[in-house]
């Protein structure tokens, strides 16, 4: 049987510790032609650390921060799947890896750091080394840097989807979001618009759709993105009723100033008994391609 996924897509338009953190980021565009792509699949996470390490308490606080449950699915499901190797195995085809974190913990480090790279091996890559003289100085630097982390990685993992919809994107959706809704939005051709509708209702089986509120928390976040203020919902969302169905859902609400309105656009993915974090990811990196026309 073919497995069933669904996404639905809506519009509403109304009236003492010593360390260092760095960021780099090699803009060498030639460097960038003479690499190669990246290897591995989405949310994935290559960790380099001895093994005696990786059964510490420095393995452990990697496990806490990168595998831990991703907060907006119903099932357990990590931030990111990890794959850990020593540092004598960390060979060719490691090193091309989308997302790599390589530890040293040693007593000749004078100093604890943090760096950031991109594209040292392949492109588009996100190469990470934490350095510590002892573990104590190891889960420091890494509870202290933990969210600049995290973030990063998801934000370049969502770059990475939307430049590959980017590629594949349905222009006629995109030119029928400008010309009625004044917004542009990278669709993937895989996309079809299924309803267009001044008011949006929906009956099946005598249900409804709504927000699961009572056993799972709904996230709300506040952010700005080239000078334009959004707000971003996660959740879970069900059917009431007979038709008994479900899953995550992301939104995206900004306020277009010129024409006085309200934008809210909502993202659901519907797939059964099966795995949802890489499809939700995908669904915000579209959603994350809004934008209001001036």
């Amino acid at each position: 049987m073919k497995e069933k996924v669904i996404y639905l897509f809506s519009f509403f338009l109304i009236i003492s510790l010593f360390f260092s953190f760095t960021f780099s980021c090699d803009s060498d565009t030639k460097n960038k032609i003479l690499l190669p792509g990246i290897t591995g699949k989405i949310g994935e996470l290559v960790i380099v650390i001895k093994k005696d390490n990786w059964k510490s308490k420095a393995g452990n606080k990697i496990r806490d921060i990168f595998a831990k449950k991703y907060e907006y699915l119903a099932q357990n499901e990590p931030l990111f799947d990890l794959i850990n190797i020593p540092h004598n195995a960390f060979s060719r085809i490691f090193k091309t890896h989308r997302n790599i974190i390589i530890t040293q913990i040693s007593s000749s480090i004078k100093k604890s750091s943090i760096s950031i790279k991109k594209d040292v091996f392949a492109t588009p890559q996100v190469f990470i080394s934490v350095t510590a003289k002892d573990e104590k100085d190891f889960l420091d630097i890494l509870e202290k840097s933990k969210t600049k982390i995290v973030n990063y990685l998801l934000q370049e993992e969502n770059n990475r989807i939307s430049k590959t919809y980017k590629k594949l994107e349905n222009k006629n959706i995109n030119s029928f979001l400008e010309k009625k809704h004044n917004i542009s939005m990278v669709i993937p051709k895989s996309y079809t618009l299924d309803m267009d509708s001044s008011g949006f209702s929906w009956t099946a089986l005598n249900s409804y759709m709504t927000i699961e509120k009572k056993f799972f928390p709904i996230f709300f976040q506040k952010f700005r993105k080239k000078e334009r203020f959004f707000t971003r919902i996660r959740g879970l969302w069900k059917t009431n009723g007979k038709d008994k169905m479900g899953g995550p859902f992301v939104s995206l609400t900004t306020l277009d100033k010129k024409r006085n309105k309200i934008i809210t656009i909502e993202a659901y993915v519907y797939k059964p008994n099966k795995s949802k974090r890489d499809l939700l990811r995908q669904l915000e990196a579209i959603l994350g391609t809004c934008k209001v026309l001036e």
